[in-house]
């Protein structure tokens, strides 16, 4: 049985309200019938797992679930050095550049890497240094 109080009626009736919450019961607060808030033990307090979080969310429309069917990913493999690949083939097509540390996963290695500089337009390109 959910016990449920308007602001009113637990304002009037507080130490009521604390004894049943003691007892490990839950008690609502309503505001002109709409429920506003939660009284519950402290004790019986737990994580809410993801499910009951996403309901949570639901509830106060701060989320909407899509309407598509829930999908699975696949991890995506993982290759050391795809940094370093992507910017040693950058380099190479633009022509060069200047010495750059670059991680590759064990370390730090100097590689030609192409110099970085900002365009009249406010944006970033590489350009070659010679």
């Amino acid at each position: 049985m959910a016990l449920t109080y308007s602001i009113y009626e637990a304002k009037a009736r507080f130490s009521e309200v604390i004894r049943q919450v003691r007892e490990g019961k839950t008690v609502t607060v309503s505001y002109r019938g709409e429920p506003v808030a939660e009284i519950h033990s402290i004790r019986e307090r737990r994580k809410p797992t993801l499910d009951e979080r996403l309901k949570d969310l639901e509830r106060s429309g701060s989320l909407v679930r899509s309407a598509l069917p829930r999908r699975t990913f696949e991890p995506v493999e993982r290759r050391p050095g795809a940094l370093s690949r992507f910017l040693a083939e950058r380099a190479e097509r633009e022509g060069g550049g200047e010495d750059c540390p670059v991680f590759t996963g064990q370390n730090f290695q100097t590689e030609t890497l192409p110099h970085a500089s900002m365009h009249d337009s406010g944006k970033l390109a590489a350009t070659a240094n010679s």
